[in-house]
Formats: C-alpha cells, structure tokens, sequence
C-alpha cells in the first residue's frame, strides 16, 4: 500500500493538532510544562520539515528533511511515553496520540527507505 504525500501531510498535521489539544488539557506545573513544551515542539517539527522536504531543491534535501521529520517523531512519541509513564498524561487520553506517532513513524521510515532506493 502507497501512501501519497499529501495523506502523510494530513496525518503529520492531525497528529501536529492532536498533540497540541492533549497538551492544552493538562493543567500542568513546572516541571510539565518543560516536558509539554518538549512534546509540542516535536510534535509540530513532524509536519514542518515534512512540509519543508515536499519543497526540497534537490533529492538529497528531500531525504534529509525526511529523516528530520523522522527523528522529531520519534522524540515526540519518546515525550509522550515518559508523560504517560510519569503520569503527567492520562493513558486514556495520551493513546491514541502514541498510536499516531507511531504509525508515522513507520510511513516515515518507509517513505525514507523508498526515497533512498529511488
């Protein structure tokens, strides 16, 4: 199955919206908030250097901004582990969020490996 560009935009948008609600739930203190802003960063990076590698000049840009877009996933689903393991997040409320990053994580990755074999 062949996942079309503007699909993985749309989902690295959600999964962008989807972080930032989650996070504007949580009434947090210090220390959550350090880790919310962590999350929310990488969350939004996910969509960004994707959008920014659809515009890329050449290949090898393309491919880079991919593995950006790749990396940032991953670390937005390694925040939302340890928020939900630190009980920041309620599991019943963070899950389906961990579940889309890491079903991006796998179109990513594949993604990458395709545009690396073209």
């Amino acid at each position: 199955m062949e996942i079309h560009a503007s699909t993985i935009s749309e989902k690295t948008e959600n999964f962008g919206a989807n972080v930032i609600k989650l996070c504007k739930s949580i009434d947090a203190d210090y220390f959550d908030r350090h880790n919310l802003l962590q999350l929310m960063r990488s969350a939004t990076a996910v969509g960004a250097n994707y959008e920014e590698g659809r515009g890329a000049s050449s290949k090898k840009d393309f491919i880079y901004k991919l593995h950006l877009s790749l990396k940032e996933c991953r670390e937005a689903a390694f925040w939302l582990r340890v928020l939900i393991k630190s009980e920041s997040l309620k599991m019943e409320n963070s899950n389906k969020v961990l579940a889309e990053a890491e079903e991006l994580i796998k179109v990513l990755s594949k993604s990458l490996i395709t545009a690396k074999k073209e």
